[in-house]
């Protein structure tokens, strides 16, 4: 599996539980999460959530 990532490009991912760990709902909420707060409501285009 390949993850692509802006800064270091496609990452390979060959253990199975990382990629299970990956795969679990916990894991996928993490891209809703921001972590500038309420700045997100000022500036839109700020893509900074935990995944990033």
């Amino acid at each position: 599996m390949y993850i692509t990532d802006p800064i270091y490009g496609p990452i390979s991912i060959q253990d199975r539980y990382i990629f299970q760990l990956i795969d679990t709902k916990a894991f996928q909420r993490l891209a809703c999460i921001k972590q500038q707060g309420h700045i997100v409501a000022i500036h839109f285009s700020k893509g900074n959530g935990k995944k990033s």
